[in-house]
C-alpha cells in the first residue's frame, strides 16, 4: 500500500542491510595513516591539529555510518524498490541515475517517489546476503535499461 508522499506499509519483507564492519575498520586504519602522515610532515603545528583533527572527525561519522547504517532493509518488487529506514519507515524510490555494480560495491542515486528528496544507496557485499546482493545486482543492472 502506498500513500502520496512514497511512504509505504512496512509489512513487506526485504532483505536486511547489515553493517559494514571489515569497511569501517579499512576506515579507521586509513585515517590512522592519514593522520600520522600529516602529523609527521613539517608544517605549522596548528595547522597539522586542525587537518589531523578534521580526518579523525570526517572518518568518525563514515565509520558510525558503517557501523549503523541509515537503512535496514532495502526490497526490489515488481520492478520498484522498497527501502526501509532505522525507524521503520518505508519509502519506494526510483533511479535518477545509473548504477554503479562491482563484485563488491553496489551504489546509486535515487529518489523517493513523489518527491525531490534525493537518496544515494551504497552496499557492500558484506551487508546482504550472498543471493540478495546478486538479487539486487541484477534488478538494478535491469531498472537501469528500462
Amino acid at each position: 500500500m502506498s500513500t502520496a508522499s512514497g511512504h509505504v506499509t512496512s509489512s513487506q519483507a526485504g532483505s536486511r542491510i547489515r553493517p559494514a564492519g571489515l569497511v569501517a575498520v579499512l576506515v579507521v586504519l586509513l585515517t590512522l595513516v592519514a593522520t600520522a602522515a600529516v602529523l609527521s610532515t613539517g608544517w605549522n603545528v596548528w595547522l597539522k591539529i586542525l587537518l589531523a583533527n578534521l580526518a579523525l572527525i570526517y572518518a568518525g561519522f563514515e565509520v558510525m555510518r558503517l557501523l549503523r547504517p541509515p537503512w535496514q532493509s532495502i526490497q526490489l518488487a515488481d520492478r520498484e524498490l522498497i527501502v526501509q529506514s532505522r525507524h521503520g519507515q518505508a519509502f519506494r524510490i526510483e533511479l535518477r541515475s545509473s548504477p554503479f555494480l562491482s563484485p563488491l560495491f553496489i551504489g546509486f542515486h535515487a529518489g523517493i517517489k513523489d518527491s525531490r528528496r534525493p537518496v544515494r544507496l551504497g552496499f557492500f557485499r558484506g551487508q546482504l546476503e550472498v543471493q540478495d546482493f546478486r538479487r539486487l545486482s541484477v534488478g538494478l543492472r535491469d531498472l537501469s535499461t528500462i
